[in-house]
């Protein structure tokens, strides 16, 4: 969503193409505008708290998906990761838009998350345990950073604070989840592919409940 919720940002691309691309449309459902073309997948598209930028992943340097931002019409692309032995995934702003969380994927079953400045700078690892951490979000007062861990089977939902510290299991077995704009809720999905269903819970995991299934 744009921040003045008249405007909702999305990846959009044709089935089993390599080719992807951000759009923007009304809420209405006008003025539907490509924002990116470029070779491979863009998608995963965030806007910043103050508004002006998007940050997304992309496979635009023609190697494994890096995380860009750019202006909200799509202009002044510019590049924050550099590692190409890796991928980038699932950049998401802090409440008062001075660090992305993301998570690394280097194709060795230890996906891990990471922070860094609005700017690419200051980079930090965040976890550092075998199995995968991924799809991270932020608490609604950026004092935390929720996330999920899969361990063999079982995926479940974790918080620790955005330095990392203080990990603990918030009780909830889901892939993706968000806290609700109050603190008080949390929002996530269960479920394979082609069965999911939408769920809510308070943000301490407790009184979950399904809202569509």
């Amino acid at each position: 969503w744009a921040r003045d919720g008249k405007t909702i940002y999305f990846g959009s691309g044709s089935p089993g193409s390599r080719e992807a691309e951000i759009f923007s449309i009304r809420t209405d459902g006008t003025m539907l505008t490509p924002l990116t073309r470029s070779p491979g997948r863009d998608g995963a598209p965030v806007v910043s708290p103050d508004g002006k930028l998007i940050a997304f992943n992309s496979e635009r340097d023609g190697g494994l998906p890096q995380i860009y931002v750019m202006r909200t019409d799509g202009s002044e692309p510019r590049r924050l990761t550099e590692d190409d032995k890796a991928a980038f995934y699932n950049p998401v702003w802090s409440p008062n838009g001075k660090r992305i969380v993301y998570y690394r994927e280097i194709r060795d079953n230890k996906d891990q998350i990471w922070t860094m400045n609005a700017d690419g700078s200051d980079k930090k690892l965040l976890t550092n345990n075998i199995g995968h951490n991924f799809y991270p979000s932020w608490s609604s007062d950026g004092k935390r950073i929720f996330f999920t861990r899969m361990e063999g089977e079982k995926q479940e939902l974790y918080s620790m604070k955005a330095d990392g510290s203080d990990l603990r299991p918030v009780g909830i077995d889901t892939f993706y989840a968000r806290q609700s704009p109050n603190g008080k809720m949390i929002a996530f999905i269960r479920g394979e592919f082609g069965k999911m269903s939408l769920w809510v819970a308070n943000s301490d995991g407790t009184n979950s409940r399904t809202v569509l299934n």
